[in-house]
């Protein structure tokens, strides 16, 4: 879910996989990932409203879960709907962002552009067609299953992901609540990892119709440069295959740990999401 879906870097290598021509357009792949971002904002997210085809949060201070997603899906985008999604977003003191894809209705870009949004982060999505997998190299590495309806795994899962993604530093306000949610959520399968019997991160995949999208790789920074992230991709990608899904996605920040460890598995680049932000108007500010 992304649900923190950039992985933390770990910076292993691993020998990379050919890929056989993908058997889904980019444009169907866009389209499935924009509606699925749009479900995840509203089945994990806050206090959210429908817009167009897609979903508006604010998921309060600190949560990545205050964007909107998947306008632009199913026809022209107005400017009166932008003008609604801006002042959703004054009336929570804080700056409108949403995710896009280059396939999304041309209306949505002409709209945001006439609203002042600017391109703020970019995320590049892999894609795998999970017909070669690579298996994963690290002896010693064990992958335990997260139960949802048990509290001390929740409990392991959220303090791990924190220490991958924020190591010493305090985690951001909000990051608690989102992460349990993604947790507990019945699309997600998660997991700890353990090596030698020691915990050194955690992640997991979210199943959404006929693919999956690796979430949340966090590894601990102290455990990094071991091949700990390669071996979990590799696992994940076998986790997906025996689920008879089509194929796998991943994000990644350009040029980021994780955009390099999914090349060498044998992902390839298939779009770009972009962010697009509002600041916030002066006169909107409490």
């Amino acid at each position: 879910m992304v649900l923190m879906a950039r992985t933390a870097i770990d910076g292993s290598s691993h020998m990379q996989t050919s890929l056989t021509p993908m058997k889904v357009a980019p444009s169907k792949i866009a389209e499935v990932d924009a509606r699925r971002m749009a479900q995840v904002m509203r089945e994990v997210g806050g206090g959210g409203e429908a817009i167009n085809s897609g979903w508006m949060v604010y998921d309060g201070p600190g949560s990545w879960a205050t964007y909107a997603a998947g306008l632009g899906l199913s026809g022209p985008v107005t400017s009166t709907e932008i003008q609604r999604l801006i002042d959703f977003y004054d009336a929570h003191g804080v700056d409108a962002q949403i995710q896009t894809t280059p396939y999304q209705d041309p209306s949505l870009f002409r709209s945001l552009s006439e609203h002042d949004f600017v391109p703020d982060d970019f995320t590049i999505m892999l894609v795998h067609d999970l017909e070669e997998i690579p298996k994963p190299r690290l002896p010693g590495l064990k992958f335990v299953k997260v139960d949802p309806r048990n509290d001390a795994h929740i409990r392991t899962f959220v303090e791990t992901q924190e220490i991958g993604f924020y190591g010493p530093a305090l985690a951001p306000p909000g990051i608690d609540a989102i992460t349990e949610r993604v947790a507990r959520h019945p699309r997600c399968r998660l997991w700890i990892l353990k090596l030698d019997g020691q915990i050194v991160g955690s992640g997991g995949l979210e199943v959404f119709e006929d693919n999956a999208v690796l979430i949340a790789g966090a590894v601990d920074p102290d455990a990094r440069q071991q091949g700990i992230q390669s071996a979990f991709i590799s696992y994940r990608l076998q986790i997906a295959r025996k689920l008879g899904l089509s194929y796998a996605l991943v994000g990644s920040v350009p040029n980021g740990g994780t955009e390099r460890n999914a090349l060498r598995h044998g992902f390839v680049p298939v779009m770009t999401q972009v962010f697009l932000r509002r600041r916030l108007g002066p006169k909107a500010k409490p």
